[in-house]
Formats: C-alpha cells, sequence, structure tokens
C-alpha cells in the first residue's frame, strides 16, 4: 500500500465522538462517559500531552470560592474584567457561565487527583494583570500537564476510549445534523467514525505564525473542519500575541526591570507605557515588535530585561517565580521575541455548546465569543473546564435521546476520493514558483502570517497577504507527500491556508484596532462603527468566506 488507499478503511461507532485531545476535550470526554454514553476521543497527538492545554501554566481564574477570594471580590466583577479585557465584544451569555461554573470545576478536578497550591489548606491565590483581585490559583507543582494528566488516567478509568495518532479530516453529515467524522493516521488507514453526537474541541492554531509558544499540533485542524462542516466563525482577526516566554519576562518589568533596546533606551517610557496596568500583554507585543523591526533588538531580534537597578528585596521576591534558565542569568537577560500565543475567535456556540449543526457542540479554544478582542490572563483553562463539562453533558442528551442518522454513502466517498487524490500528487515544477515541497510553502506561509497578520497590520499587507494565501492555496494542489507523515504534514497545511485566509479577510475587514487586532492604518477603537463581530461562513459557489457584521 502507498501512502494512502481509498479502500482500505476501518468503521468504528460510539455515543460520543470527542475530536481533540486538550483539557476541553478530556473533559468532555468524562462528563458524557460519566452520564452513562459509550465516548471515544480522537487526538492527533498522544491525549492531554503534547497541546496548548499540556504547555500552559496551569492557572485557574475564579471570582468565587470559599476561602480562595477576597471577600469583596464578586462574580460580577470578574465578568467585568473579562468583558473589559474582551474590549466589549465578547458574548456576555458565555461570559457568565464560565465565571458562575469554574468554582465547581476546580472542585471537580481535586476529586481526579489535581493538586492546588494552599497555604494551611486554603487555595493560594496570585494577582494577574487585567483582573481587579487575586483570584488565580496554580496547581501545586508543574504546570498544564499536572492538571491533563491525572484527568487523562481519569478519563480512562471511567472507560473512555482513546484513539490517538489520528487526524480527523472531515465531520460526517446527515442533512442539518452530524452523524460522524473521518480520520486518517501515518500508515495511510482511514477510519470511519459513527457517532450520536460530535463534541469539536480540537483548537489552537499558533503553528500559523512563525514564532508561537504553541505545541506542534497546533496548526488550526479544527476551525477548518468547522469551516468545511458550514458552521458559523466570528471574531477570527483576534490573535493574542505575548512578549517573551509569558509571563516570567513581562512579570519582571511590570514589577520594576526596564525592558532596554539595542541602545540602552527604556522600551517601555519610549511606547508610552509608563505604569504597570499600561504593560498588556498587546501592548507589550507591540513596542517590543517595533523595536526589533527597526533594529533595535539585541543580538537580532532580542531585547534586554535589566533588573539590576530593583531593590534587592523585590528582586529576590520576583526572582524566585522565574524559571532557573532566566533565575539563574543574573539581573540582565535577553527577553525573547514576541509570539503567537492564544487565538481568541472561532466556532459560534451557544451557553449549551451547541453549534447550528445539530448533534455538534464545541468547546475550548476552538470556540470564539467568550473572550472578545483579547483574553484575560487565566481564563483559558477556565472556559476548557467549564464549556467542556457543558459540551459532554449536552452531547450526551443528544446522542441518548436524537435520531440516530446514517452516514450518507456519498460523505464517505467523496472525502476519500480527496485524500486519495492529495497522497497520490507527483512533484511538477510551476514556473516562477520556487516553494514547492510542503516544508517551504510551510515556511513561506508562516513568514507571511508574522510579517503582514502578525503583530501590526495595515490595509496594503493585508491584501497582499491573502493574495499570496491564494497562490499558496493553489499551489498546494500540486504539492505532493513526502512519505505517511508528510500526507498528515501536507493535510495540516491545508487547514493552515484555509484558516489564514479567514484572517486575514477579517483583518481587512475591521477598519479599527480592538484588542489583539492593530492596524496601523486605523490605530483608533470605534465603537460607534464596530463594537460588533465579524461573522463569516463558507459560501456556497466557492470557498470564499461570506462575511457579516452583528
Amino acid at each position: 500500500m502507498g501512502i494512502f488507499d481509498p479502500k482500505v478503511t476501518e468503521t468504528t461507532q460510539t455515543d460520543v465522538l470527542i475530536i481533540g485531545g486538550g483539557l476541553a476535550g478530556i473533559r468532555a470526554a468524562i462528563e458524557a462517559r460519566q452520564r452513562g454514553e459509550d465516548v471515544l476521543l480522537v487526538s492527533k497527538s498522544r491525549v492531554g500531552l503534547a497541546n496548548n492545554s499540556a504547555v500552559a501554566l496551569g492557572a485557574f481564574a475564579a471570582a468565587a470560592g470559599t476561602g480562595w477570594r477576597d471577600p469583596a471580590d464578586r462574580h460580577e466583577d470578574h465578568v467585568r474584567d473579562t468583558l473589559e479585557a474582551g474590549r466589549r465584544i465578547n458574548d456576555r451569555r458565555l461570559v457568565e457561565v464560565m465565571v458562575l461554573g469554574i468554582e465547581a470545576e476546580i472542585r471537580t478536578l481535586e476529586t481526579y487527583g489535581v493538586r492546588f497550591r494552599k497555604r494551611d489548606g486554603v487555595f493560594a491565590v496570585t494577582y494577574v494583570p487585567g483582573h481587579s483581585y487575586p483570584r488565580t490559583i496554580y496547581p501545586d507543582k508543574g504546570g498544564g500537564t499536572s492538571i491533563t494528566r491525572p484527568m487523562r488516567d481519569h478519563a480512562l478509568s471511567l472507560g473512555v476510549r482513546f484513539v490517538e495518532g489520528v487526524a480527523v479530516t472531515r465531520i460526517l453529515r446527515s442533512d442539518v445534523a452530524a452523524v460522524g467524522a473521518l480520520g486518517v493516521d501515518s500508515a495511510g488507514r482511514a477510519t470511519i467514525f459513527r457517532a450520536g453526537a460530535v463534541v469539536l474541541a480540537a483548537g489552537g492554531t499558533g503553528r500559523l505564525y512563525l514564532h508561537t509558544d504553541n505545541p506542534l499540533d497546533a496548526t488550526g485542524d479544527g476551525y477548518a473542519l468547522a469551516y468545511d462542516a458550514g458552521l458559523t466563525l466570528r471574531d477570527m482577526e483576534f490573535v493574542q500575541f505575548v512578549p517573551g516566554m509569558p509571563p516570567y519576562e513581562i512579570w519582571l518589568v511590570r514589577g520594576g526591570a526596564i525592558l532596554r533596546n539595542r541602545l540602552g533606551e527604556d522600551v517601555m517610557l519610549k511606547h508610552g507605557l509608563a505604569v504597570p496596568k499600561q504593560m498588556t500583554r498587546d501592548a507589550v507585543s507591540r513596542a517590543a515588535y517595533v523595536e526589533v523591526a527597526a533594529g533595535l533588538g539585541v543580538t537580532g531580534s532580542s531585547l534586554i530585561v535589566d533588573a539590576s537597578e530593583m531593590p534587592a528585596e523585590r528582586w529576590e521576591r520576583l526572582r524566585g517565580l522565574l524559571p532557573p534558565r532566566v533565575r539563574d542569568a543574573g539581573r540582565r537577560f535577553h527577553m525573547s521575541p514576541p509570539r503567537s500565543h492564544f487565538f481568541m475567535g472561532g466556532v459560534t456556540i451557544d451557553e449549551r455548546t451547541a453549534t447550528e449543526v445539530k448533534g455538534l457542540f464545541a468547546c475550548g479554544e476552538i470556540c470564539g465569543g467568550m473572550h472578545g478582542a483579547n483574553r484575560l490572563g487565566s481564563n483559558a483553562l477556565s472556559e476548557c473546564l467549564v464549556f467542556g463539562a457543558r459540551a459532554g453533558q449536552y452531547a450526551a442528551e443528544w446522542a441518548r435521546n436524537g435520531d440516530r442518522r446514517a452516514i450518507p454513502t456519498e460523505a464517505v466517498d467523496g472525502e476519500l476520493e480527496r485524500l486519495g487524490a492529495i497522497a497520490s500528487r507527483t512533484a511538477t515544477q510551476p514556473e516562477g514558483w520556487l516553494p514547492r515541497s510542503e516544508e517551504k510553502l510551510s515556511q513561506q506561509l508562516r513568514s507571511l502570517m508574522w510579517s503582514n497578520v502578525g503583530i501590526i497590520r495595515d490595509a496594503a499587507g493585508l491584501q497582499q497577504a491573502i493574495e499570496e494565501i491564494l497562490h499558496i492555496r493553489h499551489w498546494l494542489g500540486e504539492t505532493p507527500a513526502d512519505g505517511g507523515k508528510g500526507f498528515l504534514s501536507l493535510l495540516s497545511l491545508h487547514s493552515m491556508a484555509t484558516v489564514a485566509e479567514l484572517i486575514a479577510r477579517s483583518a481587512l475587514a475591521r477598519t479599527e484596532s480592538r484588542g489583539g487586532h492593530y492596524r496601523s492604518d486605523h490605530p483608533a477603537e470605534d465603537d460607534e462603527q464596530w463594537l460588533k463581530s465579524i461573522f463569516m461562513v463558507k459560501g456556497s459557489s466557492d470557498d470564499s468566506p461570506l462575511l457579516r457584521m452583528g
């Protein structure tokens, strides 16, 4: 057999199919299984160990909780802070659901074996910029995997089935309902997953950018799946970039260290960021980006964090929060360049995590609306937990009570034919087009997104990006796969190109600056015209998205 043989397929059945092996997906799987349904979780990599949840710091923001909050802190305060960070275009209903639900979810995590930092038996809270009160808690030891490993183990103990190393390439629909999915592995084996309900939890697309702190699997597959399935996506222009390796260096700068360029200038003062409250992730990222772009970086693309004048007591207190590579570097060290970190846009859902396709639910980073234009620190994993649990609950109810429809033969045959055509391509030599391999096209796309659809944008750059993305999508149709793993990488690159176009078109349409979206040709926030979201759905006549404002 070659890279892929469309005639070699397997079929498996389940009540609830989960696509995505991060925190949201695992939580959905646990909830659905606890409600008595057979649950199968499909992931490109090892569940809970190679995704954004695993590499996260493990922070959870919660405004309520006996013994761990300021008595003055209320749910309404957390809602207000989240809406303010999102520049008031969040879906308030989703924000309220998360804020009201996170305390119970944290208690539930403890029953799975997750241990949090405590002092005298009480949760230890940390202040994170943007929050009105200290309300963030962390795991006792380690980061994201100290959360996802116990959850993984608990899911397995309940009988949740894992299928790892399989990339889902198509959500299968019967009329208006989702009835399963089709996936393929690096050995060229295809699997048809029949399901009573489907939960899409494959979020994250940081790898679309040249510089990112996201793992290798964050290639936007879930957004492309949703788009191809006819789901409405929203807020696709909002990408969060962070300075350095968050949040260590920025903690020091907010604490009194000076961020210097090659000339020794104070970068924060230079860019009007004189007080810690102004030093938001997006603002510091823009300042660092401008300095490096102007040739004022150190050793090419770094800046210097200078804590030499910080009082000794404060230095020792903050130093204890740093990882060894920074802690042992002395009081002057390089800050890594800004990088893509989190994606605020995604699938449009309601409070039950339902999409407009019956039987298809979504949760986690793949969803839009919760964070608006910019995510408030420590809200990401809280969102994953609360909406993961809801997705599992409502997917289980649908699988138990909804109609079980057959998978249309033409849907399966069409996807197998598409995969077979991609796998059987041979190399071509198009005139005037140098990048031909998947690797070169990927590098070109990621560089293009970084330079034209990254931290600072303008109309000319965005229009150029759209034109080049369309070229890349065209030549992807001629690009051969290099073996089984190359085949999966090529499929991911197709997803990345689709998502890149959606981001660029949405960014071009929003003629203002708001949150994670900064237009140098429209630098002001314009509430009169733009206190609203951009929604996108796949057009019926071609692959071009249809946009509407609302």
